[in-house]
């Protein structure tokens, strides 16, 4: 067995049957293709394992930007990983995530990931360390009677970046007209934009047989995004809503909220001493990256 860098022109129609022979949900080369190639901020890295020219296991390294204090910080996310139900038991997915690591460590300044629970005590025996900032998700109910605001729906192609949505963090996703118009071109996500230029991205789901939107990012000022998000709100019949306490949701107002868990984040090599300072939103750590 070997161990071997992807090649995206050769590699894609056995990759995708390697995750759909392993795994319930249906991948696609799209998909792949747009989370793993077109990433603005440059291809994956991916390493393979390979027993006689099959391919029985993958591990994706992708590419990410944080800017703090007007530098940017590059990073690295370790995420899609799968090893063929015959050769598990073998050690692959450790061997394929620290060779990868030392493969790509030269070229980043922070490795970070999302872990499950599952997965989360596997990274701290690799000498992973739990970011102590609380992620926190929480539920909240919007007041339809305040300070209601026109708006449109539009698509991520119709964004308009502004400067001004990175310097209100201090340290975030390096957002630019580029990464908003990949990010969100999904028609999974409903972009809605008001008469004064604040952005929300959000999604509509059900929790616990209540509509309920998500909230995945905001851009603009707050106060103007909170009346946004009480009008769509209120055009939709929808007064719950689901969000990450960050520094953005801090400054809403809602008529009730309360904890829903927390996310956990665990980092690694982190040059810069950034982690800790990071301003995630859900769009940053949901799991379709």
């Amino acid at each position: 067995m070997e161990f071997r860098e992807i090649n995206y022109e050769e590699d894609l129609d056995s990759i995708i049957q390697l995750l759909n022979a392993n795994f319930p949900t249906t991948h696609t080369k799209e998909a792949f293709i747009w989370k793993h190639y077109e990433n603005p901020f440059g291809k994956s890295y991916g390493l393979l394992a390979v027993d006689k020219d099959r391919i029985v296991g993958l591990r994706m390294f992708m590419r990410w930007e944080f800017i703090c204090d007007n530098q940017v910080i590059k990073a690295i996310r370790p995420v899609d990983t799968c090893t063929d139900h015959d050769y598990r038991g073998q050690g692959l997915f450790k061997k394929l995530t620290l060779e990868g690591l030392d493969n790509v460590k030269a070229e980043n300044e922070l490795i970070f990931n999302t872990p499950n629970s599952n997965s989360k005590p596997g990274y701290l025996k690799m000498g992973w360390k739990e970011i102590e900032n609380t992620f926190e998700y929480r539920i909240g109910m919007l007041n339809f009677f305040k300070n209601a605001v026109n708006f449109e729906t539009i698509t991520s192609e119709e964004i308009e970046f502004k400067q001004s949505w990175l310097m209100n963090n201090q340290c975030q996703t390096n957002i630019s007209n580029h990464y908003l118009k990949w990010r969100y071109r999904n028609s999974d996500y409903k972009i809605a934009r008001s008469e004064t230029g604040a952005i929300i991205v959000y999604r509509f789901t059900s929790l616990k047989k209540i509509n309920t939107i998500i909230l995945i990012d905001s851009f603009g000022d707050k106060l103007e995004v909170n009346k946004l998000l009480n009008s769509v709100g209120s055009r939709n019949s929808i007064k719950i809503i689901y969000f990450l306490n960050n520094n953005k949701s801090k400054a809403f107002k809602f008529l009730f909220t309360y904890s829903r868990g927390n996310q956990v984040v665990v980092s690694k090599d982190d040059v810069c001493d950034i982690s800790q300072k990071i301003n995630f939103s859900i769009g940053d750590l949901e799991g379709k990256l």
